[in-house]
């Protein structure tokens, strides 16, 4: 855990992102079937299957 913060209600939304506040979320990214053109075969199979990504606009 890189930070923690007391006293934060977390609501999830119905396709399942985890809503922080205001433009503030979290979301499950999930690795493509094939390699995408700019990466090479390495760096794509270093990747894994899935990760969470923190989307904040402002």
């Amino acid at each position: 855990m890189l930070f923690s913060v007391k006293n934060i209600s977390v609501k999830l939304t119905l396709d399942g992102e985890k809503k922080l506040g205001i433009g503030d979320h979290k979301v499950v990214w999930n690795k493509p079937h094939q390699c995408p053109n700019h990466m090479t075969i390495e760096e794509f199979e270093a990747l894994p299957s899935s990760f969470i990504v923190r989307e904040v606009s402002g």
